[in-house]
């Protein structure tokens, strides 16, 4: 009789002690899900009583290669060692605006913020939304989330989490969050595989139907102002809405700007990299960006790509000559060491080595009239005629001599595609240029600034540097299938020039010269630029494709028709 009762004895303090575990740590994942800062000024008690807390997320994630979708076990919101995390102060939540609000509601007019002013409030993004486009990858997605409520002004905005698919980790991530009323989970019907058109980019088709099908959500069916993008693997500074409250007038009062992204493709860590300063790309950049209602509306929803959305955006028929804002400074980290565009070596020797935001006080942008286009052309163009000139025979003296760049000095170094790769080994940098606006990428290194231009491109640099077509330069188009360039212009008697591929190497070029029913897109190939021919690839078929690869004579393709720079 005693064993029994001291059995049962056992048993009732092993249930009451569990229940007291999961009412613990209940209430403490709500705490955190409620956690945000309120006012700017505000500088009390916080989330995380710690000073990098930001890297602290970053470093909690440890994770394999993704695959398909599959249940496993969760472990929710994986806080760091380091962190405290202050119970006592989380606030209440702050229920959503009202969805499916009326057009009349939206600001008529933009703040505009001077020298030193600091946004108390959100006025010119109050009504955005802010959206999350996830997968299968829970860890990921619990650091973009704990990072986001970090940031001030979270709790005036409506955040989506869009998920892709069913995998039941990434929703019991979403549902635990969702109790504090901050967040609406989307829910994206996923194409099953077999059904995708195209069989060898599953990946990149489901994100970009995923993005249409979320962006239209967000600004067709509940009319918000603005759409802040990010994606799963990305963790945000605190200051990231300041930041796009700032900025948000250049994309009403430039027309000639269509998004505002808080990405620098080339803020490495190596580079210096003003907090308050910005710049203009021609080279969409992605991975954390803004985009108006009205863009969206009027003329990217209906022609969206099904495949590889961030290289359509990047074709010059699509940007029509428009800029992105971008900060030297990123405003948010990618921390996906796997994804769809993405591998383990691609982000050890680029994504990790970017830096961001860290602090959390915010910073006043000032007066962005320097961005205006016409006013920004002028100073690089004024700046760069100043510089000195470092040619492709002068890259290596860059690297070994620590003298060569002298600070508060410009130089304008020259190139051409050919010589890319040895100049960014040079600068440990991407192998293709990127951040490029008007042929020219602006660095800024040891207080130094660096002008890197292409001469072909670029209609920045003076005369004497630009390289120009070939005098009898005559583009022909092969009249069949798998030509290379060296047998299309031997049928005219002339050769093949590769140093003018780049002067035909273009959209505008390309349709004076074939249908292109379906548009101009960009890939990668040697026999590019061309024209598909092949109905067996329903991706290309009946599209005129350009490249950022280097173009060869030799090169063929049976599905293509080649365009050759005949001499």
């Amino acid at each position: 009789m005693a064993r029994r009762e001291f059995t049962v004895l056992l048993l009732f303090v092993i249930v009451v002690v569990s229940s007291i575990n999961f009412l613990v740590i209940r209430y403490a994942l709500v705490a955190i899900a409620n956690s945000s800062p309120h006012d700017p000024r505000d500088r009390g008690p916080s989330l995380v009583q710690n000073q990098e807390p930001l890297k602290s997320v970053i470093n909690s994630v440890t994770v394999a290669p993704p695959s398909e979708p599959t249940a496993k076990p969760l472990v929710l919101f994986p806080i760091p060692p380091s962190p405290t995390v202050a119970l006592t102060t989380a606030p209440t939540p702050v229920p959503f605006k009202a969805s499916n609000r009326p057009l009349s509601t939206f600001p008529k007019t933009y703040r505009h913020y001077t020298a030193g002013e600091i946004p108390d409030t959100l006025h010119n993004i109050a009504q955005a939304a802010v959206l999350i486009l996830c997968y299968n990858r829970p860890d990921y997605l619990t650091s973009t989330i704990m990072s986001l409520y970090l940031a001030t002004f979270v709790t005036q905005l409506t955040v989506y989490v869009s998920q892709d698919g069913t995998d039941s980790s990434v929703s019991e991530v979403i549902r635990t969050f969702a109790k504090s009323k901050r967040i609406v989970h989307l829910q994206h019907p996923q194409m099953p595989s077999y059904q995708l058109p195209y069989k060898a980019s599953k990946g990149t088709q489901r994100l970009a139907r995923h993005y249409k099908w979320a962006l239209d959500h967000v600004l067709q069916e509940q009319n918000h102002t603005h759409a802040i993008i990010l994606e799963v693997d990305m963790v945000v500074s605190t200051d990231i809405f300041s930041y796009f409250e700032q900025t948000a007038p250049l994309l009403e009062s430039e027309k000639t700007t269509w998004c505002i992204s808080s990405w620098n493709d080339l803020g490495f860590n190596t580079m210096d990299l003003s907090q308050d300063k910005m710049f203009r790309t021609s080279f969409f950049p992605g991975l954390g960006w803004m985009l108006k209602r009205s863009l969206w509306v009027d003329e990217l929803s209906a022609i969206f790509p099904i495949d590889h959305w961030d290289h359509w955006m990047r074709v010059p028929t699509i940007s029509k000559g428009r800029d992105c804002i971008v900060p030297y400074l990123s405003r948010n980290k990618n921390i996906g060491v796997y994804g769809a565009n993405v591998d383990e070596n691609e982000f050890d020797q680029y994504l990790n080595k970017m830096d961001f935001y860290q602090e959390k006080k915010l910073v006043s942008l000032g007066d962005l009239s320097y961005l205006q286009r016409q006013q920004y052309e002028a100073t690089i163009r004024l700046d760069i005629q100043k510089s000195k000139v470092v040619t492709s025979v002068n890259y290596d003296t860059i690297r070994n001599d620590p003298t060569f760049l002298q600070p508060e000095k410009s130089y304008l170094i020259l190139y051409v595609k050919e010589s890319f790769v040895a100049l960014s080994e040079v600068l440990s940098i991407y192998p293709t240029p990127k951040a490029l606006f008007q042929g020219v990428i602006v660095l800024h290194i040891n207080a130094a600034t660096l002008y890197l231009a292409d001469q072909r491109r670029s209609d920045l640099i003076p005369s004497e540097h630009k390289i120009h077509p070939s005098p009898m330069l005559k583009p022909i188009s092969s009249s069949s299938p798998g030509l290379n360039c060296h047998d299309v212009c031997k049928t005219e008697k002339r050769s093949c020039s590769e140093a003018d591929f780049e002067f035909i190497n273009d959209c505008e070029v390309l349709a004076r010269h074939f249908d292109c029913k379906r548009g101009c897109s960009r890939e990668w190939g040697p026999d590019i630029p061309n024209y598909a021919v092949n109905p067996e690839d329903p991706k290309n078929y009946q599209k005129c494709l350009i490249t950022e690869d280097t173009p060869q004579c030799d090169a063929s393709h049976p599905s293509t028709r080649r365009l050759c720079p005949c001499v």
